[in-house]
């Protein structure tokens, strides 16, 4: 399956739901409503998961997932930004396997992003996972869910 597959079911349709957010492994989930629209562009070629969720204290914030051709069809080119996660826009590399579309990235020289996105016939299910690193005060190595957003046919 590519991305193109995987997308295609979600294209044209808006997505609600729930969104759960915590900084770090410790903290408890805050949970906030959500939204999303995946939209097709250049025939195709490209599709934009946009987004919206709310922080429990900076408010209401949005992000966009862009997600093309790579060498090849299992691999996706992302290009990803957010108002509260990522404000300068972040290129990256992932794959697709079945319905789910997996990426990610190295920040701060050790720790990891990874975005992971599952497209169903009636749900899609976007999770965020940081992967802390070894030696962080406080935190067991490894991923946890920083951000959940569960998301129905609206």
């Amino acid at each position: 399956m590519t991305y193109v597959d995987l997308l295609d079911g979600a294209t044209g349709q808006a997505w609600a739901g729930s969104h759960q957010f915590r900084l770090m492994p410790s903290d408890p989930a805050s949970e906030s409503a959500a939204t999303a629209r995946v939209t097709a562009y250049a025939g195709g070629n490209l599709a934009a998961l946009d987004y919206t969720w709310a922080h429990p204290d900076d408010g209401p914030q949005s992000g966009v997932i862009v997600v093309g051709c790579a060498e090849s069809d299992a691999e996706v080119a992302v290009l990803w930004t957010d108002t509260w996660h990522q404000e300068t826009a972040t290129a990256f590399t992932g794959e697709v396997a079945g319905a789910t579309m997996r990426c990610g990235y190295v920040y701060s020289e050790v720790w990891r992003w990874e975005i992971e996105l599952t497209v169903a016939s009636d749900a899609l299910t976007l999770v965020m996972h940081n992967v802390v690193p070894e030696g962080i005060e406080g935190a067991a190595p490894g991923p946890y869910d920083a951000m959940l957003m569960r998301l129905a046919r609206s």
